[in-house]
């Protein structure tokens, strides 16, 4: 079943880590759209620009337009605690 957020997506993330140090996001990648990346790649977003929610997903948005889904944290970290704004 596919969920439409309303936004295109770049990605879906899988154990996640948010690295403060550089405001990005380091993942396992799937279904990357525009075939930078293949399935199960690591990757380290660009700097981010924004959070949004859909339901339950934490969606972010890079400084270059990328758009992530994350579909689960990494267990070290969990999900982290965000201090910039929801939108």
């Amino acid at each position: 079943m596919a969920i439409n957020f309303g936004i295109a997506i770049t990605g879906f993330l899988c154990c996640a880590l948010y690295d403060h140090s550089i405001n990005c996001l380091v993942g396992i990648v799937y279904r990357e759209s525009r075939g930078r990346f293949r399935d199960g790649s690591t990757i380290r977003t660009s700097p981010l620009g924004r959070r949004l929610e859909h339901g339950a997903y934490h969606l972010f948005e890079t400084r270059n337009g990328s758009v992530y889904v994350v579909c689960d944290w990494a267990l070290r970290g969990g999900s982290p605690q965000f201090e910039g704004a929801l939108q």
